[in-house]
């Protein structure tokens, strides 16, 4: 087979939830163009979802590298580090995903989210009354859990 066809049988794994297996098509598409960028960036996600944040990080420092101007993949490197509690490093990425694209509503979320466990309640207020404007159907829960100043998983 060829990268891509690893790369589509991967992404057929992913579909069928088996994630070690997508990881296992991914990376063998890789070794076969090692600057495959969505096989890089698929196989951060699928790490992700099994628990293999740091392994995820290195893939999404790979496909940002090849595409440094793709704000999901900041997001998804965001994620990563969120889910190993490094907030300060999660907020760059937030940050350059919102330049990228400044109507990116998940990065408008997570950021605000990070910022409430940074305990910059103004900067999570702003970027939750974002994302209230850009999709409603997250604003109401968000903000009840700023006001209350929960902290959100």
């Amino acid at each position: 087979m060829d990268a891509e066809e690893y790369y589509a049988e991967g992404n057929k794994k992913i579909k069928a939830g088996n994630h070690r297996g997508a990881i296992e098509d991914y990376t063998k598409a890789i070794e076969l163009e090692p600057d495959f960028l969505f096989a890089y960036g698929n196989r951060g996600m699928a790490q992700n979802h099994i628990g293999e944040y740091a392994k995820a990080i290195k893939d999404f420092d790979k496909a940002i590298g090849l595409e440094p101007k793709h704000a999901h993949l900041y997001v998804s490197r965001a994620n990563a580090k969120i889910k190993l509690d490094d907030y300060e490093g999660a907020l760059p990425d937030l940050d350059e995903a919102i330049k990228l694209n400044p109507l990116h509503v998940q990065a408008l979320n997570n950021r605000a989210a990070v910022r409430l466990r940074l305990n910059d309640r103004q900067g999570s207020v702003d970027d939750f009354a974002r994302v209230a404007i850009l999709n409603p159907r997250y604003a109401e829960e968000r903000m009840k859990m700023i006001e209350k100043g929960k902290r959100m998983d």
